[in-house]
């Protein structure tokens, strides 16, 4: 725990009695709960991988890079540590230098050591093509959790992330308190989180329809609840599906992503409506040969998606 610089007080916790009646515990490492908790972990972590020479990223500082050697040149042992709360995955070329720096990391802290060495946060990391072919990245086990723990593990896969044709409004939202009742016990706001982790990770192909589904967190109705169903079964059947880092393009043009933020400004007489942000990805898709003398061997895609 990180030591805490701003004053704050507590009463005494059960099982612990104060001096003097009305005595309260003045706080000096950051308890799991307080507001600035993280922050002071965040601190006191970058500190540390500073003093052990790592430097953070500019574009992310919880990414720390130990890439610079002597006399400013290329480390001869790069080595990248990227950390999410407590949890950190580290990338190097050298044994003796993971080693080196894990044993000097251990006089600071408490660490344990994760049997899976390609597993980080629920995201399986691997390279089928050997050392030097693609990345490829899916959650495949964190995605058998989940259909398991709401029971679609024997459902029948969808080929669509949503209905086609369905449109999602407030108007299918409960209005009657028995209507609320039947949706109360339904834990819609959970699957929404871990959904959205899964689309955020490895899949954005669900990422449209579960932020469609997102927006009647707060009162959601049993359509609403159809359509999130509807997204396990789509990820039932496409349970392989994952990122790959690294494939050449036949016309060596790289991938690319856009984003196109649309904000609808006022309406005479009518609320503004929420912004709206375009997300459009350009592929390049290898498709299988078929007997079709006029089916070509490879395409380009345009996938859009509204949310």
């Amino acid at each position: 725990m990180a030591d805490v610089k701003e004053d704050i007080y507590m009463s005494c916790p059960q099982g612990l009695t104060p001096p003097r009646p009305g005595y309260v515990i003045k706080l000096k490492r950051s308890l799991y709960g307080l507001k600035q908790a993280g922050r002071c972990w965040a601190q006191l972590l970058s500190k540390k991988m500073q003093e052990l020479g790592l430097r953070p990223s500019v574009a992310d500082p919880c990414l720390f890079l130990n890439d610079v050697g002597d006399h400013n040149g290329p480390s001869e042992s790069p080595m990248t540590i990227s950390v999410h709360v407590d949890d950190c995955c580290i990338c190097y070329s050298s044994e003796q230098t993971y080693q080196d720096f894990r044993r000097q990391l251990e006089k600071e802290f408490q660490i344990s050591k994760s049997d899976d060495s390609n597993t980080f946060l629920g995201m399986v990391i691997e390279r089928p093509d050997g050392d030097t072919g693609p990345v490829h990245v899916h959650q495949q086990p964190h995605l058998a959790d989940i259909l398991a723990r709401y029971r679609h593990t024997d459902v029948k896969p969808a080929s669509t992330p949503m209905e086609p044709g369905l449109k999602l409004s407030k108007s299918q939202m409960p209005t009657t308190e028995s209507e609320k009742a039947a949706m109360k016990d339904i834990p819609y706001r959970q699957l929404v989180g871990a959904l959205l982790y899964l689309a955020n990770c490895t899949r954005p192909d669900i990422a449209q329809a579960v932020s469609s589904c997102a927006r009647f967190g707060s009162n959601p109705g049993r359509v609403h609840w159809q359509a999130l169903k509807h997204v396990l079964r789509y990820l039932k059947g496409t349970k392989e599906y994952g990122i790959t880092f690294g494939l050449d393009r036949a016309d060596g043009v790289p991938h690319t992503s856009y984003m196109h933020p649309r904000i609808r400004g006022w309406r005479l007489g009518r609320r503004p409506r929420r912004p709206t942000v375009h997300h459009g990805i350009h592929l390049h898709v290898l498709r299988r040969p078929r007997l079709l003398a006029q089916q070509e061997a490879s395409q380009h895609r345009v996938v859009v998606s509204r949310g």
